[in-house]
């Protein structure tokens, strides 16, 4: 399973990296800081939450690396998430 987490270099994005690090899934992480970290194979940079292009970039960033799974842990993007989920902009479970 292939799993993208938002707000990777945040607080709830790290411990969330640091539970899934020993799992057997690919983690990859997204934020606005896309300094590495040890728990994402890697972590593409995205813009605010409040950035109109927040949406297309994580739908790209989806496609690219075939996630199953979206877990945002910004909660300035949950309403956009949604959204977007909602009208099947993001092609992957969505876990919010």
């Amino acid at each position: 399973m292939r799993i993208l987490i938002t707000g990777a270099n945040g607080p709830a994005g790290r411990a969330l990296g640091a539970q899934l690090a020993a799992s057997d899934f690919t983690v990859i992480g997204a934020d606005m800081d896309s300094t590495p970290n040890e728990y994402y194979t890697t972590i593409e940079k995205v813009p605010a939450a409040s950035d109109p292009l927040m949406i297309s970039r994580l739908a790209e960033i989806l496609r690219e690396h075939q996630i199953d799974v979206l877990i945002p842990t910004v909660s300035d993007e949950l309403p956009a998430v949604a959204a977007a989920a909602g009208a099947e902009l993001v092609d992957c479970t969505v876990m919010i």
